[in-house]
């Protein structure tokens, strides 16, 4: 049976049946529509927008299937109708009256197709599990809502309940109210919760993690704090703690001035960085390098050729060219005697 009733258009949401929303409303033609609604029947359709930047759309833009709505209650505010609906049933725009203030269309409702079947019974308790599930996991939905969820439902009931709870795109809730086959409803409401609920407990695990990292970083902070407190106070901070035995070793290195200064300054970055710090044990490798080479140490040199040809095929296999180099430099240095030239410095293992 046709009905003739006001159409409201929205930009981005679904009104489904068997359900409750509060919609504000501000364009012209909307707020006509709703105002000689509420005086009469208070009985509008709402049909989604095919492009939600229309701002004045015209009846091509609007999807043909939308939802018949009771509206319970309204506010007016300065240019605004905040309105509580509830959706009735699912209806097809049939066809548009003339109507200069706001649009006028005839209705049919849709039958659903439903099945009182086991299928359809565990494809119901799945749902209402999930959802628990995912409730529990930190998804945000209304009380009120929950509570109708968790309760006594018909199976098109429950999948129009759950469907408006479900963070999904407009079209993919224009989908939903077009499917009349209430099991084919449900097997797309069980694959769109999985979806979101595999998010939740990905979000969750992320927080989960960061939150174990975060406590970590501060639980050690503390710690350090708290140790260098007790340090302090025994005062063995300047006895025995690591970073003293680097620095009286950096003092009695007998550094060159500019060497020891810069010694010192890696020691400090040392000393606040932690010890989980990567960079931490390299500072600490090259200050042990630092303090362990013989920077005070003078020995006589050797300038006997033969001597240094002996050792360095002894100790350095190959590096034939190097050692010519080194000898040559060797013969002019004991015949010219005192001259200055390039310092070799040869570290690591022999190759």
């Amino acid at each position: 049976m046709e009905k003739i009733v006001p159409i409201i258009p929205i930009r981005d949401g679904i009104i489904f049946p068997s359900t409750d929303s509060v919609l504000t409303f501000g364009r012209p033609k909307s707020l006509a529509a709703l105002e000689s609604a509420f005086q009469h029947e208070r009985i509008v359709c709402f049909a989604l927008q095919k492009n939600s930047r229309l701002n004045d759309p015209n009846p091509e833009d609007l999807f043909e299937i939308g939802t018949l709505s009771r509206i319970e209650r309204m506010i007016r505010t300065d240019g605004e109708i905040n309105a509580q609906v509830k959706g009735l049933s699912r209806v097809k725009i049939v066809g548009f009256e003339k109507h200069d203030s706001y649009f006028v269309a005839r209705v049919v409702e849709l039958e659903e197709v439903v099945e009182d079947t086991e299928e359809i019974k565990a494809l119901c308790n799945h749902l209402t599990n999930e959802f628990r599930k995912a409730m529990n996991f930190g998804k945000s939905a209304d009380f009120l809502l929950f509570m109708n969820i968790m309760s006594e439902n018909s199976p098109s009931e429950l999948s129009d309940l759950i469907a408006s709870a479900l963070e999904l795109k407009p079209t993919e809730r224009q989908e939903l109210l077009e499917m009349l086959d209430v099991k084919a409803r449900l097997q797309k409401l069980t694959e769109l919760l999985a979806k979101e609920l595999k998010i939740l407990e990905l979000e969750r695990r992320i927080a989960s993690k960061t939150q174990e990292r975060f406590e970590k970083g501060a639980r050690e902070a503390m710690l350090r704090e708290r140790l260098r407190t007790i340090e302090e106070e025994l005062g063995d901070k300047e006895d025995g703690s690591e970073n003293k035995v680097l620095l009286n070793k950096i003092k009695a290195a007998k550094m060159p001035e500019e060497v020891e200064e810069k010694a010192k300054k890696e020691l400090a970055k040392l000393q606040n960085m932690n010890q989980y710090n990567p960079e931490a044990g390299y500072i600490r490798n090259y200050l042990d390098l630092m303090v362990s080479l013989p920077w005070g140490n003078e020995s006589k040199d050797n300038a006997e050729i033969k001597e240094a040809e002996k050792i360095l095929d002894e100790d350095h296999y190959g590096l034939k060219k190097a050692k010519e180099r080194i000898v040559e430099y060797l013969a002019v240095n004991k015949l010219a005697g005192k001259m200055k030239g390039p310092i070799l410095c040869f570290a690591g293992p022999p190759v």
